[in-house]
């Protein structure tokens, strides 16, 4: 069975979030050997996540969307 690169998206977000099983992580695994968009996608999504909580730990004000915006793009940078 060959799983799709939208499950295989799912899956990598689940991961992220530490939501994923043992037979999950198994075939995301696999699915990303195959396919490496699908493991750049997933490298990805690591970076704007940890970007994402050095900007919210970074502050703790509220900020508004632009500030928001230039912010995570430094951190990508």
């Amino acid at each position: 069975m060959s799983m799709s690169c939208i499950k295989a998206s799912e899956l990598s977000e689940k991961k992220l979030q530490g939501e994923l099983s043992f037979f999950g992580n198994i075939s995301l695994w696999i699915h990303k050997k195959l396919c490496p968009p699908c493991q750049s996608y997933e490298d990805q999504s690591k970076i704007i996540q940890e970007s994402f909580k050095k900007v919210m730990n970074s502050s703790n004000e509220i900020l508004d969307v632009t500030a928001l915006k230039e912010k995570i793009k430094i951190n990508l940078g």
